[in-house]
């Protein structure tokens, strides 16, 4: 009888972490969004200016946000902590971001990201989560798949890069060096050095 009961719970818990993956993929939308707004607000810019943290009075001070809008900011601010866009940690993670942005916004993010951490050898490094076409496996599904995205992201104003193109970016942003690591899937992880 204790066996049927823990399968059930499996069972359960299995559906509910499908279900916890489907509204994670469906609104993850929304980090690119709240990404725009930082910039266009320029918080990046109001952090730096108070020294690298701040309060989001300070920041709604800075950008010259209209007091009825604080309780929005806290929103926002909580959204792009909580995905890693903005975080304390030495190096900042952007994951499946970047491809929702042309190529000079994507200069701008990462020249932003650049002011954020410390230089390498205090661990300052950027992680990128993104794809790169041509990376990992050289089979023709693998390959198949990168292209398709990139045809996908193109219907909504995005792109799916090539190495040359990411490094066009990279350097772009003022990195003096990056690593490509294709081990998720379709996805790889790319790591930026200031």
């Amino acid at each position: 009888m204790g066996s049927i009961q823990e399968q059930s719970h499996t069972d359960q818990q299995a559906l509910l972490d499908a279900q916890l993956e489907l509204w994670h993929s469906t609104f993850a939308f929304i980090k690119s969004m709240a990404l725009k707004y930082a910039m266009e607000l320029r918080i990046a810019d109001a952090i730096h200016h108070h020294g690298g943290t701040a309060t989001i009075t300070q920041i709604a001070t800075k950008i010259t946000l209209h007091p009825s809008k604080i309780p929005c900011m806290r929103r926002l601010m909580r959204v792009l902590t909580v995905t890693g866009i903005f975080s304390i940690a030495k190096p900042q993670l952007m994951m499946w971001v970047m491809h929702d942005w042309v190529d000079s916004k994507c200069v701008t993010i990462l020249k932003n990201c650049k002011k954020a951490i410390p230089p390498r050898d205090a661990g300052g490094k950027v992680i990128i989560v993104d794809t790169v076409v041509g990376a990992g496996p050289s089979n023709l599904k693998h390959k198949g798949t990168q292209v398709l995205y990139d045809l996908f992201f193109m219907i909504v104003n995005g792109i799916e890069r090539d190495e040359k193109e990411w490094r066009k970016i990279i350097f772009g942003a003022g990195f003096t060096d990056y690593k490509i690591i294709p081990v998720l899937g379709v996805r790889s992880i790319i790591e930026l050095y200031p």
